[in-house]
């Protein structure tokens, strides 16, 4: 009798500690879901600071375009590129372009960085799919097939 008593207080432990530890794990995720929620709402105020072109101007470059490419899909110089990247930095309190980069991730979601990227994905497809031959102007209004 007293060996089963005690087989069914390890049991009872056993159980405990498998419950706490269960709901630490659930704080823990919570946790850190409400810092992410927390990030990227900072990330938004940040960006929230941009003008729609230098915002534009960050997406084109975080997408992989370099200056030369954003300059020539949005149809201005790369000085006014690099004006842009200035500004966006200074606006959004970031020390380098990477800074601002992993701010557009966080804030991946929210409206703003939804919208600008609509504007912008055409742009940046063109530009990481185009093989145009010289001459073709700097967006092909068609995505060049390789049959051409």
């Amino acid at each position: 009798h007293a060996t089963a008593r005690t087989e069914c207080l390890r049991s009872i432990r056993a159980t405990r500690r498998a419950s706490d530890q269960h709901r630490a794990a659930e704080r823990a995720r919570l946790r850190r879901h409400s810092q992410r929620a927390s990030l990227a709402d900072g990330a938004e105020r940040r960006l929230r600071r941009l003008r729609p072109r230098e915002l534009e101007v960050m997406l084109l470059l975080a997408g992989g375009l370099q200056t030369n490419e954003v300059a020539s899909a949005l149809f201005i110089t790369e000085l006014t590129v690099r004006t842009h990247v200035k500004q966006a930095l200074r606006h959004c309190r970031a020390h380098s372009r990477e800074e601002v980069y992993r701010l557009l991730e966080l804030a991946q979601g929210t409206n703003a960085v939804r919208l600008a990227s609509r504007r912008v994905r055409p742009f940046r497809n063109q530009w990481l799919s185009r093989e145009a031959p010289p001459g073709n102007g700097p967006i092909p209004s068609q995505p060049l097939s390789g049959s051409e």
